[in-house]
């Protein structure tokens, strides 16, 4: 279940620990020492408290095993490989999580001003965080309507959509005859065609336009439970952010100062999956860029933190659009049903250093 939605069935609780004293006994049992500032947050953290300890019925038995403690701990944090993994939460256990991989952004000559290296992290980094209640997959193909008139009708006559000799000197006699009549209605004011009951059929046809790219958002609400996963949800919020943004660079000899930084450098690419038994059952993800990170320090509430500073709830709304078109060879990669005997084309966008993807 997502957290966001224990955190909407919270709100609806008849009951609720309305003792600071009790509410601070709950965040300190697991490290992390608090004041609170607002009544209304009282209530709602608490309430939040109560049924996120309820998410398995042997949370407990994992807080207060080390060896399992140790082991989410060691999943959270840095470490001393190529890969940084970040998570929220870490004091519960899911069956799913959504993984966000960053890739690493093209790295720039230094003598171009550019850093050109991730900043949050010199190797890979992966973010597993619960699955939102609302994911919403959008597939939408393009038509526009398109007047096909008598003379092309006529041209293309033939059964097998070949132009044949026929078929064409039908479309121009039928083309003169339809621009003869158009002019000498026009020539009434439209009313010869009033006075004989009858209207231009404009005989349109939907011409296939294209594919839109798939836009995602995703929202996320953080309840940091302690100091180790308040540290988890800064370092989540500041890699997605560092991760969207250009870097810039200048062209080669135009120098090292700021003003003749006259390139972004591309953002990095994002690699979305499932980890979990929904992987089998849900349409998958296409490599997407980051075009939205909003977070907010309230939540909607009355700001409050802890002692340490750390908002007690943080809001984050991620924008994603993907940089493959999804067509029917794109579909097999990411359906689970789908043919993964099927590939599809490449994009130049979704390229990186060392990778024909």
């Amino acid at each position: 279940m997502g957290l966001s939605r224990i955190l909407k069935k919270v709100n609806k609780a008849s009951q609720a620990i309305r003792s600071i004293k009790g509410i601070q006994s709950k965040w300190n049992s697991i490290g992390y020492d608090t004041v609170i500032n607002s009544a209304e947050l009282q209530s709602d953290h608490a309430r939040a408290s109560s049924v996120l300890q309820k998410m398995n019925s042997n949370s407990s038995a994992r807080r207060t095993s080390s060896g399992t403690l140790a082991a989410q701990y060691k999943a959270a944090q840095t470490p001393e490989g190529d890969t940084q993994e970040l998570m929220y939460p870490i004091h519960d256990k899911l069956e799913n999580y959504i993984v966000f991989a960053v890739r690493s952004r093209q790295d720039r000559a230094e003598s171009q001003g550019a850093s050109g290296k991730n900043l949050f992290f010199e190797g890979s980094t992966e973010i597993r965080l619960y699955v939102p209640d609302e994911i919403n997959s959008v597939a939408t193909v393009d038509y526009e309507t398109t007047e096909v008139g008598s003379f092309w009708r006529g041209v293309h006559g033939d059964e097998d959509g070949s132009i044949g000799w026929m078929g064409a000197a039908k479309g121009m006699v039928s083309g003169f005859v339809e621009m003869g009549q158009k002019a000498l209605n026009a020539a009434t004011g439209n009313h010869r065609n009033l006075l004989q009951g009858r209207a231009v059929n404009p005989m349109q046809e939907q011409m296939l336009k294209g594919v839109s790219f798939r836009p995602w958002s995703f929202n996320y609400i953080f309840y940091p439970k302690s100091a180790a996963e308040a540290a988890q949800v800064n370092k989540i919020i500041y890699t997605f952010r560092t991760a969207m943004l250009p870097d810039t660079y200048a062209s080669w000899g135009a120098g090292e100062e700021n003003f003749a930084e006259n390139y972004f450098n591309f953002p990095n690419i994002f690699d979305v999956d499932w980890e979990g038994p929904i992987r089998d059952k849900v349409d998958r993800f296409l490599p997407m860029v980051c075009t939205q990170c909003n977070i907010n320090h309230t939540g909607g509430l009355k700001f409050s933190t802890h002692k340490d500073g750390q908002p007690i709830k943080t809001t984050m709304q991620l924008g994603f659009l993907e940089l493959k078109i999804l067509t029917q060879e794109s579909y097999q990669e990411i359906s689970p049903l789908g043919d993964k005997s099927i590939t599809s084309g490449k994009s130049f966008a979704n390229r990186v250093e060392g990778d024909d993807g």
